[in-house]
């Protein structure tokens, strides 16, 4: 439920509150001059009641929706392989197709030393994440993997400005003083989106009311009592692993080729690198170190 449609549904309830009892008390002075002849006193109970039992309820309302996020069964870290010029419509679709179908994904980029990573997180259904992500990521894969530490952030409820665009979660935790970010896709007007670091707040004060900021630490701050507005209604952009070493599977042996190359000599080979070169270990010249020895 989002903060302003509860707003709303609590006033109504007041008013109908403030409105049962005033007919109660239209309808005691109406007795009182006028001898109706009826005894209904019943109705001093019975008028109230609606808007009574839907203010108490609404009172109890954000925290018996807030959603738990302890039953997520299926943490991984996501890992692929792109060029620069890769373009992630199809993974964002697919993804989107899987959350629609009624799979909550839960979406952690998280500052991981200097490089930024990406986790995933299903309550059930992990085999068919597992499949989708190999199908639309080139290279892609998941490494079963905890989730990183939440520390102190802020939820945002309310975007000051939504025609101003919004950095994407990776370049987010790019920022200085900004740990990472988590994102909940729930409808395309409303999502759960909370970024945590030492200066989230000083960074959100652009574009955030202070009023529309919920502070939290670990599962308070994924599991806010309202969800906010949803920046990215197609979900938050997947960049090309190329620019961010920490999501590529591959990155290894990209930073280290040509070196690791066997060049047609004596070598363990351990795979190929992007341009289908044989990469591994020179092994040692056995009978030339013989004949020195000689």
């Amino acid at each position: 439920m989002k903060r302003k449609t509860y707003r709303r549904l609590s006033l109504i309830s007041q008013w109908c509150l403030v409105g049962s009892f005033g007919l109660v008390i239209i309808w005691n002075l109406t007795n009182l001059f006028y001898e109706v002849g009826v005894n209904m006193w019943w109705l001093a109970i019975v008028i109230p009641l609606p808007g009574l039992l839907s203010w108490i309820g609404l009172q109890f309302a954000p925290k018996l929706l807030t959603r738990s996020t302890q039953t997520h069964s299926h943490t991984y870290r996501l890992l692929y392989s792109t060029p620069q010029d890769w373009t992630d419509d199809r993974a964002r679709r697919a993804l989107l197709t899987l959350i629609q179908s009624g799979t909550g994904l839960d979406i952690f980029w998280v500052k991981d030393g200097e490089e930024v990573g990406c986790w995933l997180s299903v309550a059930r259904h992990g085999p068919v994440l597992e499949r989708l992500v190999r199908d639309v990521f080139p290279n892609g894969s998941l490494e079963v993997a905890t989730l990183p530490q939440v520390g102190q952030g802020v939820a945002v409820l309310c975007w000051q400005k939504m025609s101003v665009d919004i950095l994407s979660p990776s370049k987010l935790c790019l920022q200085d003083g900004i740990d990472g970010v988590y994102f909940r896709w729930c409808s395309e007007t409303a999502a759960t989106m909370a970024l945590w670091g030492p200066k989230v707040r000083d960074m959100l004060s652009q574009f955030v009311d202070t009023d529309d900021q919920f502070f939290g630490q670990g599962h308070t701050l994924l599991a806010p009592p309202f969800v906010g507005d949803n920046p990215w209604p197609e979900l938050p952009p997947f960049p090309p692993s190329e620019g961010y070493a920490g999501l590529s599977a591959i990155s290894s042996l990209e930073r280290l080729a040509p070196a690791l190359r066997t060049n047609d000599t004596s070598a363990l080979v351990i795979g190929q690198d992007v341009e289908q070169q044989l990469v591994g270990f020179t092994l040692p010249d056995f009978g030339r170190h013989a004949n020195a020895a000689n």
